[in-house]
């Protein structure tokens, strides 16, 4: 099971027992995201978990995978575990209410390409998302141009893929270091 996989997972608060139960088209990139979210008191769609967050604390809690299994599938067995085990710190007790998979029309995409144009995109390890540090990006372009690595051996190294160790060592990402 690897934490880059899609599945089903929770967070459990290990003081009370309660938990949240979500899915995910990538386990480990979810997991960050929520932790950013609560630690920044950022984002309050989900109030149960903030507060609990924010009076326990972070050692309090844990994320756990429970099944690993494809996107299409995830939806479904989330829906199976949010009635089974009825968990008090999801709000929506429908599995239906995520965004996980929905695809947006051609006219939508549209729309909020222009309303992104012309605002500044988040760079670099302010990326919530971002799988790879300042000096992890500098240490690529080090070894590809005088480690003699592959682009295909940094991949493997850094846990990212091919095309975006090409465009770092390009330029095309992470082009403010």
């Amino acid at each position: 099971m690897s934490y880059y996989d899609s599945g089903v997972y929770e967070i459990r608060n290990i003081v009370n027992g309660n938990r949240y139960i979500g899915s995910a088209s990538c386990l480990r990139d979810r997991w960050r995201t929520h932790r950013w979210h609560l630690n920044k008191n950022a984002r309050k769609p989900n109030r149960h978990l903030q507060n609990a967050w924010n009076k326990y604390g972070e050692d309090a809690f844990v994320f756990r995978p429970l099944v690993v299994c494809a996107l299409e599938t995830a939806v479904r067995l989330e829906q199976a575990l949010l009635c089974a085990w009825h968990p008090k710190y999801n709000i929506s007790k429908l599995a239906t209410a995520s965004n996980l998979g929905v695809k947006r029309s051609a006219e939508t995409r549209k729309r909020q390409s222009e309303a992104a144009k012309g605002k500044p995109g988040i760079r670099g390890t302010a990326n919530v998302t971002a799988k790879l540090t300042n000096g992890d990006v500098l240490r690529i372009r080090f070894l590809h141009r005088y480690g003699g690595l592959t682009l295909m051996r940094l991949g493997l190294k850094f846990g990212v893929h091919l095309s975006q160790i090409s465009n770092i060592v390009n330029r095309k990402q992470w082009i403010h270091i």
